[in-house]
């Protein structure tokens, strides 16, 4: 990482893993809603 710029790094970098985050949680709670519908038939 270059000293010139860091903060925009950084800026870059929380974005990415915010967006992996809310990425994470969307995608758990699709797992839990479709598991919610799917176990009733087995």
């Amino acid at each position: 990482m270059s000293k010139v710029g860091i903060r925009a790094d950084a800026t870059v970098q929380d974005r990415d893993q915010l967006a992996q985050h809310a990425w994470r949680d969307a995608g758990n709670e699709a797992r839990e809603r479709w598991s919610r519908r799917v176990r009733p038939l087995y």
